[in-house]
């Protein structure tokens, strides 16, 4: 036996002299070094997906395996052959249209290996960011001389079912490329002030 051969037992063998008034040696008999299994650590790979995303099992993996001997690993996994994991992964209280934030994914399952055994698993991160929301605003018509005025908004890319009622607009507002008795034409009309909790606008 020599460090990093397989768990397993080994013979212990002794050899050599005893010098005893009263006893001779007439035979050693071996022992046996026993080599358990080393235990392992996993930490599922932390993820991202954005508000209305299911959750990207696919993508699942592990990130680290702490306690592998390097001699076992390549690029930060097991060489072929070093264990084989059978795991399943959960996304605590995630769903797709589940609020923007963090989710917990947890992983359960067993590993099978000749020199290691699972100790614990340590969960992941499901990082849920805003989807994109394109807000425009809809074409108006003054006389010259009025006021610039705004005449609503649309909006695109709501997901899961969402409409313009998860926006926030009490602070809506429109900026203009015109000003009062500018020049008869086309000017922008630019709306500002929306708010939503799981958009990015």
């Amino acid at each position: 036996y020599e460090a990093g051969k397989p768990a397993g037992d080994y013979e212990i063998a002794a050899e050599g002299t005893v010098t005893a008034k009263n006893y001779v040696l007439t035979k050693i008999v071996p022992g046996t070094l026993t080599v358990l299994k080393k235990g392992i650590t996993l930490t599922v790979k932390d993820q991202a997906c954005k508000y209305g995303d299911p959750a990207p099992v696919e993508e699942a993996g592990i990130a680290k395996y702490d306690g592998l001997l390097d001699k076992d690993m390549e690029d930060g996994q097991p060489k072929e052959g070093v264990l084989e994991a059978d795991l399943t992964y959960t996304y605590v209280d995630y769903e797709a249209g589940s609020p923007v934030g963090e989710y917990v994914i947890n992983a359960e399952g067993t590993i099978t290996s000749q020199n290691y055994e699972l100790v614990k698993i340590i969960p992941g991160v499901l990082t849920v960011g805003k989807s994109v929301l394109v807000i425009t605003a809809k074409d108006n018509t003054i006389v010259y001389g009025d006021d610039p005025a705004g005449n609503g908004f649309t909006a695109e890319g709501f997901v899961d079912g969402d409409d313009e009622s998860v926006l926030d607009v009490s602070g809506l507002g429109y900026n203009f490329t015109y000003e009062k008795f500018g020049d008869i034409g086309t000017y922008d009309i630019v709306p500002y002030g929306i708010k939503a909790q799981d958009y990015a606008i």
